[in-house]
């Protein structure tokens, strides 16, 4: 019977304090809405070979490009948070395959794109500054189903990818601003089945966010 009343002793004080630190972390406004600005730099991977016998190359063009969007972020508590983001980005790259110097194909590789992502979030407190990391899916769907140009072509295939990254997050007035870092890695290979070669995009991005 001692056994008994110890386990359920230690069962409630466990209880207990479980509740009050869940009451000393929640945050005081557990959604936020907002948008984001940020520039980006593609980086994309071609690997061949192109066709059978190894004559055709790839150049790939990458470069900065631009995105924005609108974000929703919800506090599970002042240590962790999910955030949904549905974003737009502009970017510069293209590949060309070569054969013999020549231009034989041209791609423009998802030029504008629709960006769905689901971030989780882990971060550290110092008085009104907070710093945190991230990581989540994301699904990108390009824009451009054309480019009026026969002799060049769109990749038109949707790609999953992962998000890592971190921010750094501080308070100002009624509303918080963070500044993010992020890595995105696709997942697909973004040539058709009957396509020669890999083809993988990436980017790098550095978005300033503001929340209310």
């Amino acid at each position: 019977m001692r056994i008994s009343r110890s386990v359920v002793l230690g069962t409630v004080l466990l209880l207990v304090t479980l509740k009050s630190v869940g009451q000393e972390q929640e945050p005081a406004k557990r959604l936020a809405f907002g948008f984001s600005l940020g520039a980006n730099h593609t980086l994309l991977t071609a690997n061949g070979p192109y066709d059978p016998s190894g004559a055709v190359t790839a150049r790939t063009t990458n470069g900065w490009g631009f995105c924005m969007g609108t974000l929703s972020e919800w506090q599970m508590s002042h240590k962790t948070s999910l955030i949904a983001r549905a974003e737009m980005s502009f970017n510069p790259t293209k590949i060309d395959l070569l054969n013999a110097g020549n231009v034989v194909g041209s791609y423009n590789v998802y030029r504008n794109l629709l960006d769905f992502s689901l971030h989780a979030t882990y971060g550290w407190t110092a008085g009104e500054r907070k710093i945190y990391v991230l990581a989540g899916p994301m699904y990108r769907i390009p824009n451009n189903r054309t480019t009026g140009d026969e002799q060049v072509r769109a990749i038109t295939r949707p790609d999953a990818a992962i998000d890592v990254g971190i921010g750094r997050e501080k308070k100002l007035f009624n509303f918080r601003t963070a500044l993010e870092l992020r890595y995105t890695q696709g997942l697909r290979d973004l040539f058709n089945a009957d396509q020669a070669g890999d083809l993988f995009f990436r980017t790098v991005s550095l978005n300033l966010c503001i929340k209310g």
